[in-house]
């Protein structure tokens, strides 16, 4: 959903505009990792199992960002998200694969790819009118 969310910026949207298309207020970005490995390069499949697997009715991130810097599309933007009880309903969820290490301890080991998609996410999701 985020790539097509970057494709409206791309012929000037705005967030007010998007607001209207998607018929909830965003209001804020919520990153997220998902408290993996490094060596775990999983997606948006991976995730949406885990999370159905709760009981949830699909994945709870709107987007998900693997370890070479694809974007993946999750939950549709014109939902709310699963992802920070009582911060949903504003919101767009987006969760970067990896966080810890082998032992599980947490760990900034997201890539350069993770972090040059989430900067261009950010910016163009940013832009005001």
């Amino acid at each position: 959903m985020i790539k097509w969310l970057l494709s409206l910026f791309k012929r000037k949207e705005t967030v007010k505009e998007l607001t209207w298309i998607m018929k909830r207020t965003i209001n804020e970005i919520d990153i997220h990792c998902s408290a993996t490995p490094p060596n775990m390069d999983i997606g948006v499949k991976e995730i949406r199992q885990w999370h159905v697997a709760k009981n949830w009715s699909d994945i709870g991130y709107h987007d998900v960002i693997r370890r070479d810097g694809t974007l993946e599309e999750g939950r549709p933007l014109e939902r709310a998200g699963a992802h920070i009880r009582g911060r949903n309903a504003n919101s767009i969820a987006v969760c970067m694969i990896g966080g810890v290490k082998a032992d599980m301890e947490a760990a900034n080991n997201f890539t350069k790819e993770q972090f040059d998609t989430l900067r261009r996410v950010h910016h163009l999701t940013c832009k005001s009118g």
